[in-house]
């Protein structure tokens, strides 16, 4: 019986992420602001997602740091289309945003790279074009973002 190793396993993610220009808000105080914004967002913009967005693949492995932190937790790996191997990727957010219908989706706004970050939004729940989609919490403290 072959013995796998045991003290260097990480897990692997993959995610599908929106860029974060696509995502902007409709109607609000930030009119036309894509969601990257995360210090200057306000609670009832809503955003919907434009017609020609297109998801992508990002594969992420964590860095093994206990607990995680907004602070470049993952790297992206091979599988990623959006980003090289060994980019580092940190989450800005957690945001809670509603339909009209109560619908609640719990949204993370990441952002790889440190030298000119691009900003995406990965969302818990399937999202479609020209829904509103309002904003009612923002949590960037990372004990909020990841509670214990």
């Amino acid at each position: 019986m072959t013995r796998l190793p045991v003290g260097n396993l990480r897990a692997q993610h993959s995610v599908s992420v929106y860029r974060a220009e696509d995502f902007r808000v409709e109607n609000g105080v930030n009119h036309g602001d894509a969601i990257s914004m995360v210090n200057e967002i306000c609670p009832g913009d809503s955003y919907t997602l434009k017609a020609d967005a297109k998801q992508h693949a990002l594969e992420v492995i964590d860095q093994g740091e206990q607990p995680l932190s907004t602070a470049d937790s993952f790297v992206t790996t091979d599988g990623s289309e959006t980003e090289q191997a060994g980019t580092s990727v940190r989450i800005l957010a957690r945001l809670t945003l509603m339909t009209s219908h109560g619908a609640l989706h719990d949204t993370f706004v990441l952002t790889c790279g440190s030298v000119e970050p691009r900003h995406y939004v990965y969302c818990s729940n399937p999202v479609l074009e020209d829904v509103e989609y309002i904003l009612i919490a923002c949590e960037c403290d990372p004990e909020s973002i990841f509670p214990t």
